[in-house]
């Protein structure tokens, strides 16, 4: 297992002359990501501060506050980072303020290979905190990186760990100076029917995008619903049948500007009959379950595709496989799944078909 622990000696050499020069002129940038502080199970995260060019020309410093809730409180937290094409500079506590770096505080250490107890490559803390107790990390990296909405915090405690999607570096090492003007309107649009009241609305992802805002408009009453979404789909639920929706799409872009509004996209809930009982082609047990779901089917499809996702929609996991006509079954970890509910996709040549899923773990 490779590591590697931020000596403090080495960091306070490169870092340490150059913070009361840059100090008066640095500044947060212009936040671009709309989960700036999310929670993680009991533990809280919170983005405070980005600066560019800090503390040197062509680096950036990320600065975060971490809260520990109770039973039990935190033993470590793992910042997921891309280490194949970026690399971390500097780590430690800050405050009480922002040009007050503490280099290698909090036991930073860079793990170039999965954390042996949450799985993360990144940057790890490895300290205790008491319950309730706030602390501040920071790391500078080699690259003035675009903000993304997309980058894994995880905290440890006790023996299950918990994880959230926060705002920090580009997973893919964009720089600013890679998406310097405003994005582009999401184009290809697609709909997919799911359940007679339920659709997919899928669209081109675009590397310039922080995030998207998506609506549905009901056509008959003019009623309108609008999500943000991470990620180039969204899955609209409780769709009337009969009634005829407009779904149109507009780019957060990573400069802080917004796209135009794409085209809208027109989609008719076919109307409800009522049909004769389906026979049961595929199964889902146990539901409610704990630490694995399986999904069975029997003889006939040729290919088989398997979805997970959450009441918001956001796709927890996906798999596709060949089944060539024969029965089957795969089984689908849900360790790390928080409690509720989910929704469970089967597709199989084309045919689609959803059921719920609880996990109580």
């Amino acid at each position: 297992m490779k590591t590697t622990t931020l000596a403090l000696a080495v960091l306070t050499l490169s870092f340490g002359m150059g913070l009361g020069a840059r100090s008066a002129s640095a500044q947060c940038a212009a936040e671009v990501c709309t989960n700036n502080s999310v929670t993680i199970g009991n533990d809280q995260a919170t983005l405070e501060c980005v600066r560019y060019d800090y503390p040197g020309a062509g680096q950036s410093t990320w600065y975060y506050t971490i809260s520990s809730g109770s039973g039990p409180a935190i033993s470590h937290v793992n910042f997921s980072l891309n280490l194949d094409c970026m690399s971390i500079l500097d780590a430690g506590i800050w405050g009480p303020g922002l040009n007050h770096l503490n280099s290698g505080g909090g036991d930073p250490e860079i793990r170039f290979s999965p954390d042996p107890t949450t799985g993360v490559i990144g940057l790890k803390f490895d300290e205790e905190f008491d319950d309730g107790e706030s602390r501040n990390y920071y790391f500078t990296l080699d690259g003035n990186y675009q903000q993304s909405e997309m980058m894994l915090i995880v905290t440890k405690g006790g023996p299950g760990f918990d994880g959230a999607m926060i705002c920090g570096p580009s997973a893919d090492c964009l720089e600013i100076a890679d998406c310097p003007g405003p994005c582009e309107a999401p184009e290809n649009i697609t709909v997919t029917q799911l359940t007679p009241r339920s659709v997919l609305i899928e669209w081109d992802d675009d590397e310039c995008a922080a995030g998207w805002r998506i609506c549905a408009r009901e056509m008959g009453t003019g009623a309108k619903v609008c999500h943000i979404r991470t990620g180039s789909e969204k899955v609209f639920y409780n769709l009337t049948p009969g009634n005829t929706y407009h779904f149109a799409v507009r780019t957060n872009c990573l400069d802080g500007s917004k796209s135009p509004w794409s085209a809208p996209v027109s989609y008719t809930v076919p109307t409800l009959r009522l049909e004769a009982p389906a026979i049961e082609t595929w199964s889902l047990f146990p539901n409610p379950a704990s630490s694995q779901v399986n999904v069975s089917w029997t003889e006939g499809a040729q290919q088989v595709q398997i979805r997970v996702q959450d009441i918001t929609g956001a796709l927890q996991a996906n798999f596709e496989m060949e089944a060539k006509g024969a029965a089957g079954q795969h089984s689908i970890s849900t360790q790390n799944l928080t409690d509720g509910m989910y929704f469970v996709t089967i597709i199989r040549d084309g045919q689609v078909e959803s059921r719920h899923l609880t996990i109580q773990h």
